[in-house]
């Protein structure tokens, strides 16, 4: 089976599968429901049919029996065997993760075109952050604009539905290569994460 990587932790575990399969035999593998059928139907992007279904095969595999991801009003995926899921795919990788906390996940595939964005997700003080820590090096540049990104979408991925922007909402106050700390912060509620 194509998943390249599980982690397990006390708190978490994830897989990220590797797509090489053709959608047909994605299919073959994961045995369709009828609601997962219907699903599928409203996707018409080959490619985001391919990621839902690896990712779907991931939590299978993760628990060694059939399970069925529904999503909420807010879009929100979840399912009865799990506190909480989350789901990412980018490219030709799709990544599922389960854990008793509340708990999201990213997966970026690395594009410069990101720098371009920049000023859509970041904040003013993470834009100053960016600047004082003279980021020469494009390289490094991208690395950490992917970081936060993908660190701010994670946070999105718990909030089940609050109202919310990635530039007035979504903070990140350190960078470092490999974990991020931050927060969400609206009006009535405030919310902190590792």
């Amino acid at each position: 089976m194509p998943i390249i990587k599980i982690v397990k932790t006390p708190v978490y575990t994830y897989a990220i599968w590797e797509i090489k399969e053709s959608l047909s035999s994605l299919i073959n593998m994961l045995k369709l429901t009828k609601s997962e059928k219907v699903y599928l139907n409203t996707i018409s992007n080959v490619d985001r049919q391919k990621q839902s279904i690896s990712a779907r095969l991931i939590f299978n595999q993760l628990v060694n029996k059939k399970v069925e991801i529904n999503y909420n009003k807010h879009g929100y995926p979840y399912c009865q065997n799990f506190k909480t899921i989350s789901i990412s795919h980018s490219g030709i990788f799709s990544m599922a993760l389960i854990s008793e906390q509340i708990i999201g996940i990213d997966i970026q595939q690395k594009n410069p075109k990101v720098e371009s964005i920049k000023n859509k997700f970041l904040h003013h003080d993470e834009l100053i952050y960016l600047n004082k820590t003279n980021l020469l090096n494009k390289t490094n540049l991208i690395k950490t604009l992917h970081m936060i990104w993908g660190a701010k979408e994670s946070i999105y991925k718990t909030l089940n539905g609050l109202d919310c922007s990635f530039k007035k909402n979504i903070f990140i106050t350190d960078f470092k290569s490999n974990k991020a700390i931050g927060r969400y912060q609206s009006n009535t509620k405030k919310i902190n994460y590792k």
